[in-house]
């Protein structure tokens, strides 16, 4: 079957959301490769748990929107935490760039894979098929008036992403399993996507402006609550612009690279 090209350009908008911010920050090839392991299992997980119990999530109710983020905060969260845990005594110069780093590549995954090459491989296959793409089909709509919105989208999935990697990689390095706690109001985002998948009782647009202001104010909240604001922002940057992280006993913390308190 004909596929329209224009049909490649919602899943081309996420893979480039997931490849640009991953490589500006680049580098530290292990963070990419258990990026990926706490990324996939955690989706894996995730489906288990909605496959082996249907009824909470088939239904709108507050439960049904309540458990969708709270499988964020256990898997998504609770993975990118635990596989850094191996790598605790060994990795060199942990710091807040190499958190950041940490989640946007957990962000790559979702965006330029999940979301964008898998997307992809499907419409190729379904080009060379007899599989007709149905009205309802995300791929049928008009791509175009799509493309900026689903920009905004993918955004919103970023910041959350690379917050609690971030505050993930440093709880790892504070040996504080608690730092994640301000993390479940970021994770209720997906509550509100599931309320809205659900009920569709705002329009899309709106939908992306309550999330994008949501996130960005619980993403702020996370990173107030464990210290890291303002600190952790200028380490976006560049490697030499952030703090390092030293391991207790001595004071948990943020420290400079020229050991004074920062």
């Amino acid at each position: 079957m004909y596929v329209n090209p224009t049909q490649f350009l919602v899943p081309i908008v996420a893979i480039v959301v997931g490849m640009v911010p991953a490589l500006y920050v680049r580098g530290r090839p292990r963070l990419l490769g258990l990026a990926a392991l706490a990324y996939f299992v955690a989706i894996g997980a995730k489906v288990a748990v909605e496959l082996l119990f249907p009824s909470l999530f088939d239904s709108p109710s507050v439960l049904t929107y309540l458990a969708f983020g709270a499988l964020t905060f256990v898997f998504e969260v609770g993975f990118a935490y635990l596989f850094l845990l191996p790598i605790w005594n060994s990795e060199r110069n942990p710091d807040l760039h190499a958190g950041w780093t940490y989640g946007v590549y957990l962000a790559l995954y979702e965006n330029a894979v999940l979301l964008g090459l898998l997307p992809i491989l499907s419409l190729v296959a379904v080009s060379f098929s007899n599989v007709q793409l149905t009205a309802g089909d995300p791929y049928s709509a008009n791509v175009l008036s799509l493309a900026a919105p689903y920009a905004l989208e993918r955004a919103v999935s970023l910041i959350g992403h690379a917050t609690w990697g971030l505050i993930a990689y440093v709880a790892v390095w504070r040996r504080k399993a608690w730092n994640l706690l301000p993390l479940i109001p970021l994770c209720l985002i997906d509550s509100i996507a599931a309320w809205w998948d659900f009920t569709h009782a705002l329009s899309y647009l709106a939908l992306l402006g309550l999330l994008l202001v949501y996130t960005v104010g619980t993403a702020y909240l996370a990173l107030r609550l464990v210290g890291l604001w303002p600190k952790a922002i200028g380490a976006i940057r560049r490697p030499s612009a952030a703090k390092a992280l030293v391991r207790p006993p001595s004071p948990p913390g943020l420290v400079d690279r020229s050991g004074s308190a920062p």
